[in-house]
């Protein structure tokens, strides 16, 4: 990697939580200033999807259906919101 690409790979950028293009406001509570390589790598990996789509996805496609690992985070993690 040439030197150019990765200071733009450590940049920073925004990174909308609902798509712009689903919704998403550019308020500071949709926003999240995350590094590039990171911003990529997420939309490689999960494309547009919202947040609940992508939890979705996750215990559809690679566990099972299963969400009794929500009451377990819940508990670890002491969210009551999750």
């Amino acid at each position: 990697m040439k030197r150019g690409e990765k200071l733009r790979a450590n940049a920073s950028t925004k990174h909308h939580i609902l798509p712009s293009s689903r919704g998403g406001t550019d308020n500071s509570d949709n926003i999240a200033i995350v590094p590039n390589k990171i911003h990529n790598d997420y939309h490689k990996y999960f494309s547009n999807r919202t947040p609940d789509e992508i939890i979705c996805y996750l215990v559809n496609e690679f566990w099972n259906g299963q969400w009794w690992w929500l009451e377990i985070a819940k508990e670890k993690y002491g969210k009551e919101d999750l």
